[in-house]
């Protein structure tokens, strides 16, 4: 069970996606957390950027959805 999900919207922001996720991942020790990414068409290599990083996210979700461009619906 999902103690908490985390949506982090990114558009063209790799350091900064990466920052916010690697400090949800160490806040909370004790949570399990559920972290969501959507990525509005970035690129700047975010979404592999992601894909390719080494958090520790211990009993815990990352999803990546991958949008084709950076729109409203």
């Amino acid at each position: 069970m999902v103690d908490v999900s985390i949506i982090i919207v990114s558009y063209n922001t790799k350091k900064y996606t990466l920052d916010c996720i690697k400090s949800v991942v160490n806040e909370g020790a004790s949570l399990v957390k559920e972290i969501i990414v959507v990525d509005n068409g970035s690129n700047d290599g975010s979404v592999a950027a992601i894909r390719n990083s080494k958090f520790q996210v211990k009993d815990s979700k990352l999803k990546i959805i991958e949008n084709e461009t950076n729109g409203i619906c």
